[in-house]
Formats: structure tokens, C-alpha cells, sequence
């Protein structure tokens, strides 16, 4: 029994090491990257607390959200054109009653029908900042506004 004890630890300790090893290889190099960071303060500084984010470009991953401290509706890439417009169309209708705070885009991810989307979405927005961190852009400003006519704007684009 000694030997299936010692058997079982060795079995216990390279799986952990086998999942730190998959973290720091595919994990930890996007959430050290400072340009990422900056977009997360950023984003934590121009929302208030009561505010949600949209994520686009960023699969399920859940940093976003977790560093800006906000909650976050994260749309992974292959969301398809019908339910990425869904979501424009009535954003507060998936955010939890909470009011749209900023967008994040990180434009690497980010498929041409998604993109053509967000961009009539915002168009629409005349107080509307943007700002840049090399492949990510976050759109604040946004505020509380009757989205009616950037509904339009969308329904004309289908």
C-alpha cells in the first residue's frame, strides 16, 4: 500500500505541474501583457461600478471583466450575425437591467460581421469615445441613451 500511496502522489504532483505548465504557456502571457492592462484600468476608470461592458474578440475568457471589476456580456467570435445583432439591437435586455458602460473589441478576434455590427451600433452614438491599446479598442461614453435610432441603423444593414 505504501507504493500505490507514493504512486498516487507522484500522479497527483504532474498533474499539477502538467496544469501549471498549460497556464503559464497559453494563460499567463495574455493576462501579463501591459497593453491589456492598461485596456482593463481604462475601462474601470471611464465606467462606473453599476455599468456593464460587451467583450467582443475574447472567446469566453472572463479577464475582461475580472480586472476592470464590471460585469461583462462576452461574446465569443463565432457568435453568428442573427445573435450578435440581437444583442446590439436591445443591449439592456441581456445585461442584467444594468446600463451599458463601454464596449471592448480586440480587433484580432473579432470577425467582419461582428465588426460591421458593433461599428453601426456605435455610429449611432454621439457622445462616444474611443480609444485605442494597440490591438484592443474600447468605445465608452455610451451612457443611457434611447438606442431607437441605432436600431434602425441596424435593421437598414441586414
Amino acid at each position: 500500500t505504501q507504493f500505490s500511496g507514493k504512486k498516487a502522489r507522484n500522479i497527483l504532483v504532474a498533474v499539477v505541474l502538467l496544469g501549471l505548465a498549460q497556464f503559464y504557456a497559453s494563460d499567463f502571457p495574455k493576462m501579463n501583457r501591459n497593453d491589456f492592462l492598461r485596456v482593463t484600468d481604462y475601462v474601470r476608470e471611464q465606467t462606473e461600478p453599476t455599468q456593464t461592458i460587451i467583450a467582443f474578440g475574447f472567446d469566453w475568457s472572463s479577464y475582461v471583466a475580472y480586472y476592470s471589476e464590471r460585469k461583462a456580456l462576452t461574446l465569443p467570435s463565432w457568435v453568428d450575425q442573427a445573435q450578435t445583432r440581437l444583442i446590439l439591437d436591445n443591449p439592456a435586455a441581456h445585461l442584467g437591467g444594468m446600463p451599458l458602460g463601454a464596449i471592448v473589441v480586440n480587433t484580432d478576434s473579432v470577425p467582419a460581421h461582428q465588426q460591421n455590427l458593433i461599428q453601426a451600433f456605435l455610429s449611432g452614438l454621439p457622445d462616444l469615445r474611443e480609444e485605442k491599446f494597440e490591438k484592443y479598442h474600447v468605445y465608452t461614453g455610451i451612457g443611457n441613451k434611447p438606442l431607437l435610432q441605432v436600431n434602425k441603423r441596424l435593421s437598414n444593414d441586414k
